[in-house]
């Protein structure tokens, strides 16, 4: 589980890198359609399949409306 000091750490890299949550979603996005074409002989399936996983948990996630 994330703790505040945590999240507050991460909020303020994804403001000062990205601008907003949605804008870095849309950078992992592309990270995903660019595993899409790595070379397979390049790293394991499984290890691919596992990021692109990860990075679409947190894309998702940082994809949600902010509440008001």
């Amino acid at each position: 589980m994330l703790t505040p000091e945590m999240i507050d750490i991460l909020n303020r890299e994804i403001e000062d890198g990205y601008g907003s949550p949605l804008n870095l979603a849309i950078e992992l996005d592309k990270v995903v359609e660019m595993l899409f074409y790595v070379d397979e002989e390049t790293f394991d399936r499984l290890k691919i399949q596992r990021a692109v996983g990860a990075i679409n948990t947190v894309k998702n996630v940082l994809m949600l409306p902010v509440p008001d």
